[in-house]
């Protein structure tokens, strides 16, 4: 399904979407949201407040 997915670009949701539909599947897109990829990724979503509660759990768990 995934072949032909320009991946880590700016092409890759509409390529993912476009490869889901061709397999006669539906999609639904939630909120956008950023990527984390990075240390400092999560030290961005750590200082968001009402974060999801799981994300918010792991948040507490790990320790960052």
């Amino acid at each position: 399904m995934f072949q032909n997915v320009r991946w880590s670009s700016s092409n890759t949701l509409e390529d993912t979407v476009r490869a889901i539909r061709a397999c006669g599947l539906t999609v639904e897109l939630g909120q956008p949201w950023f990527d984390i990829d990075e240390p400092s990724d999560l030290l961005r979503l750590r200082k968001l407040k009402d974060l999801p509660r799981h994300s918010a759990a792991w948040l507490t768990s790990n320790e960052l």
